[in-house]
């Protein structure tokens, strides 16, 4: 899982002024009196507390914070260490509980210094656990007003649930977190970085096997819902990651989906001028297409072939993409004739026959089942328009490649045209064109040359198509 560490950008309650001087008195430290001044307001911040000085408070949480960010640009797990050591994180603890919710600024701070120790310290992690950690922070989510304290608070409770321990992650799902993150989203509609911290956080608590319990993944969904309609990419990014995880772990989930209408969202974003927001939304359609025929017409209704016409069509798309887009291509094609006739009148077959199949091995096995799915699912009237794509020629160019693979899906793939030619010459009584295009293009010498393949199943596979079309008798 995810973790995070905040950087040492100044405070937004301090004046500009005030922070280059701070940040500068800081960094002319040398290593020895970093450590020597963690623990001095160490010591000062326990007195503080004890005499409610809350200036001293904030002076002393916000020097800790700044010695350890210097502390670790030349070592970055000691000064998470040296804070650790020194017992700080009971008091940390106290000073984000509600009698200091009127001082947001030592909050803030205070949660600042949890979010750097909590991503590098596990120890820390269940340190913070233990001592009642998550009751505290999610309670602060609903009483806190002040937006920083929220954004660094929703940042220390994701490297809590970013641990390989799930007991963290289930610890926050069963204080009642999804109803607090609901009320929080309802109160902060506009404040785009809260929304930001809110989608990473959620991507957290979906993560890890065993899932979390379905009916807290169900009652995310909607509020996910909404995050996606956030302008910025981040936080489109955290809610497709997921989307995806909640999709392959619930077949309500996918039904919810489709029914709050984020469907249609997804697929509009494999338009998205964003490379990782359109990855994403591409690995979505591919998790929740199998789902129903419903599903494939409600992507394709809002633009998928759109999208994936043009994404086949660039040259930057990295392999693992091409190969995600065409296996949900390979899916829509076992739809009814009434989908398959969408995707006929797009160019993707094209493009696919003429680009694809031209590609390196990946890519072309991944062409060729499609085009093997769509010439088992297309009616004989469809796989007539299908023809006009030079698909004999195509495929009989995979004949000759060197792996296997390749080579028994072309043979399947001639075998599924044949037998769809055959029909379609029987109903209109004619020829049937594709072993005439096989004889044309002496494709049939490529056939009788892989009777000597190494592989059994080329072997037997080409010997039912010559048998079966050619009258050649097995020897």
């Amino acid at each position: 899982m995810e973790q995070k560490q905040q950087d040492n950008t100044a405070k937004k309650d301090l004046s500009g002024d005030k922070v280059e001087k701070i940040e500068e008195k800081f960094s002319a430290l040398t290593l020895e009196e970093c450590s020597t001044m963690i623990d001095t307001n160490f010591v000062q911040l326990k007195s503080a507390i004890t005499n409610q000085d809350w200036f001293l408070v904030f002076n002393s949480l916000q020097a800790i914070r700044l010695v350890t960010v210097k502390i670790s640009e030349e070592d970055p797990e000691r000064p998470f260490s040296l804070i650790t050591k020194i017992g700080i994180l009971p008091h940390l603890i106290e000073v984000i509980g509600p009698n200091y919710v009127q001082h947001s600024n030592i909050q803030s701070e205070a949660l600042w210094i949890l979010i750097n120790v909590l991503s590098n310290d596990p120890e820390a992690v269940n340190g913070v656990v233990s001592q009642n950690g998550i009751r505290m922070l999610l309670d602060l989510l609903s009483l806190s007003k002040s937006p920083e304290v929220i954004d660094n608070c929703l940042g220390v409770l994701y490297n809590i649930s970013g641990e390989e321990e799930l007991s963290y992650r289930d610890g926050i799902l069963d204080s009642d977190a999804v109803g607090i993150l609901i009320n929080l989203y309802e109160n902060n509609k506009t404040n785009h970085k809260i929304l930001t911290e809110l989608a990473l956080l959620i991507s957290n608590l979906v993560r890890g096997k065993p899932y979390p319990q379905e009916k807290i993944m169900l009652q995310l969904l909607p509020l996910l819902a909404q995050l996606i309609d956030a302008m910025d990419n981040q936080t489109l990014e955290s809610t497709l990651f997921t989307f995806r995880y909640i999709s392959t772990a619930s077949e309500k989930a996918c039904e919810l989906i489709i029914k709050l209408n984020v469907a249609s969202k997804i697929a509009k974003f494999t338009l998205h001028e964003n490379k990782n927001v359109k990855d994403l939304a591409f690995q979505t359609v591919g998790d929740l297409l199998s789902s129903s025929d419903e599903v494939v017409n409600t992507f394709l209704n809002a633009g998928l072939l759109e999208g994936i016409s043009i994404s086949l069509k660039s040259n930057n798309m990295p392999n693992s993409l091409r190969i995600e887009i065409l296996w949900i291509v390979s899916n829509i094609v076992v739809s009814p004739s009434d989908v398959i006739a969408k995707v006929l009148n797009s160019d993707i077959i094209s493009i696919i026959v003429n680009t694809c199949l031209k590609e390196e091995t990946t890519i072309r096995k991944e062409a060729l089942e499609v085009i093997w799915r769509l010439v088992n699912s297309c009616s004989v009237e469809q796989f007539q328009e299908l023809m006009k794509y030079q698909l004999v020629e195509q495929i009989g160019n995979q004949l000759e490649d060197s792996q296997t693979n390749i080579v028994l899906l072309a043979v399947n793939c001639l075998d599924e045209m044949l037998g769809k030619s055959q029909a379609l010459a029987e109903q209109k009584q004619t020829q049937n064109t594709v072993m005439i295009e096989l004889e044309r293009l002496d494709i049939i010498s490529k056939l009788e040359i892989l009777q000597s393949h190494s592989s059994d199943q080329v072997y037997k596979s080409t010997l039912k198509i010559l048998e079966t079309y050619f009258a050649v008798d097995k020897e």
